[in-house]
């Protein structure tokens, strides 16, 4: 789940789209991680849901929840911006 974004980062991510070209704005809205990171990912979620997660781990994990926030939020933008540019 994204976490709903604070209104400094929302005016930042928007403006930040409005630089994006309808090819780059598409790419962007398809973007998935790869198959490793996915499985890196995975592999550290079900450690902390088994409650054997390291400290390192745990910073790492958190690290990659982030990344997926922004990257989700940032994706959401460049959708946005698709449909104001091309119409729905």
């Amino acid at each position: 789940m994204i976490a709903p974004a604070s209104s400094a980062l929302e005016r930042i991510l928007a403006a930040l789209a409005e630089c994006l070209t309808p090819e780059s704005a598409e790419r962007i809205s398809r973007f998935q991680i790869d198959s490793e990171t996915r499985a890196r990912i995975d592999k550290l979620a079900t450690n902390a849901n088994e409650g054997t997660i390291s400290d390192t781990e745990r910073a790492e994990y958190l690290d990659y929840v982030e990344a997926m926030d922004l990257i989700g939020i940032f994706q959401t933008k460049a959708r946005e911006l698709l449909v104001r540019r091309t119409g729905p």
